[in-house]
This record gives structure tokens, C-alpha cells and sequence, in this order.
């Protein structure tokens, strides 16, 4: 049965794709396995975040997804694989240089086509945006501090708070990330970047 595949590989409350869904049934034809899906949902065995996105329902639905969650899956990380990072307020919150909660959440990823895009997921505004180059798990840390470095106006001033300093350069270290990998990322990243960056003195720090 479907439900009990799907209830092996998911835990209650994790967003579900139907093209995971797909995956796992690979043996039947897409029509039988959107039958399925309906199916499970009118048992109450399934249930529809939102279009593409189930869930298995939890007790009290206290595990039930979140509106990021979905969006973090879809376009941020999966199960070890890194193929996005935040921008915008929601990034700069990260690092304490904001405490505005950004109204529309903005996304960085190599699943946008578009230089810019809206969407809703579960009536929550995300601005995704194509990544610059490929993202993934061994430079999602640099190139997420060169996305703070790109968006942030007086760099010197504003870095030079010594726990956001301080947040940086863990982050930075946390990851292992070296001054030569900054400075090869950073040739993607428009001429203002690369400035602040020296400017930031953080990539001689971090060693």
C-alpha cells in the first residue's frame, strides 16, 4: 500500500512533495497514484497543505508543517542536500543586524529559473530568487555571508558591532570556510561585494 510506503519514509508533520510521493511509487501510473493520494486524504490518512504538499497528520496536530517548513524543503535543504539559503531581513536577522520581521520571506536557490519570483505557500509570500552559482552544501556558509555582504549599505559601521562580528566569523569557522573559498565565490557577486568584503576584513579573520 502507498500510506504504509509513505508512512516508512515520513515522519507526522514533514512536508511530503508529490514528486517524493512519485518516487516511491514508481511501480504504478501517475493517475493511479494521484487515486491513491485522494484516497488517503478522504481517510484522513494524508492530508493537503498545499497544492504539491501533504503531510501525515499527528495527534492534536501538534507536528503539523509551517508555511517555511514546505518553503525551506522546496527551495533551502532536504535530508543533507543544500541547494538554497535565505536573503533579505530574514537573513539578516541570522546575524542580529535587524530585528524587523521581514513581511515577505526571500529565498536564494538553484530551483528558480526567474531572477525574481513571488509565491504563496499556506497564504505566506516568499520572493525566491536564481542563485548566482550553484549552491550546495560545501559553500552554502560562504556564499550566505557574501549575500549579507551584498545587501548590507555601510558595511564598516555595521560590522563593526562586536556580537555580529562575532556571529560571522562562528558562522564562518563553524563551516570551515576559508578566505580563498570567499574570495573565488565572490567573483560571482557584483564589484560592491568584493569591496565590502575586503573592506569587512572578515576573510583574514576567519583563519
Amino acid at each position: 500500500m502507498l500510506i504504509e510506503k509513505i508512512k516508512k519514509e515520513f515522519s507526522p508533520g514533514e512536508p511530503i512533495l508529490t514528486r517524493e510521493i512519485l518516487c516511491l511509487a514508481q511501480e504504478y501510473t501517475k493517475a493511479y497514484v494521484f487515486r491513491l493520494i485522494s484516497e488517503a486524504e478522504e481517510k484522513g490518512e494524508l492530508v493537503r497543505f498545499d497544492q504539491g504538499v501533504y503531510y501525515l497528520p499527528s495527534r492534536g496536530g501538534f507536528f503539523d508543517p509551517g508555511a517555511e517548513d514546505v518553503a525551506r524543503k522546496k527551495y533551502i535543504s532536504n535530508k543533507g542536500n543544500v541547494y538554497g539559503i535565505y536573503g533579505g531581513l530574514t537573513l539578516q536577522n541570522m546575524f542580529a543586524l535587524t530585528s524587523q520581521v521581514p513581511m515577505k520571506v526571500e529565498v536564494i536557490t538553484n530551483l528558480e529559473s526567474a531572477r525574481c519570483r513571488e509565491v504563496e505557500i499556506g497564504g505566506v509570500r516568499f520572493i525566491l530568487r536564481k542563485s548566482r552559482v550553484n549552491i550546495t552544501k560545501e559553500n552554502a556558509r560562504a556564499y550566505t555571508v557574501l549575500q549579507l555582504l551584498s545587501e548590507v549599505k555601510d558595511v564598516a559601521e555595521r560590522l563593526s558591532n562586536a556580537g555580529v562580528r562575532a556571529r560571522i566569523l562562528a558562522y564562518l569557522r563553524e563551516g570551515k570556510v576559508s578566505a580563498e573559498q570567499l574570495f573565488s565565490l565572490v567573483k560571482a557577486f557584483p564589484a560592491r561585494t568584493a569591496k565590502n568584503l575586503i573592506r569587512s576584513n572578515i576573510a583574514y579573520e576567519i583563519a
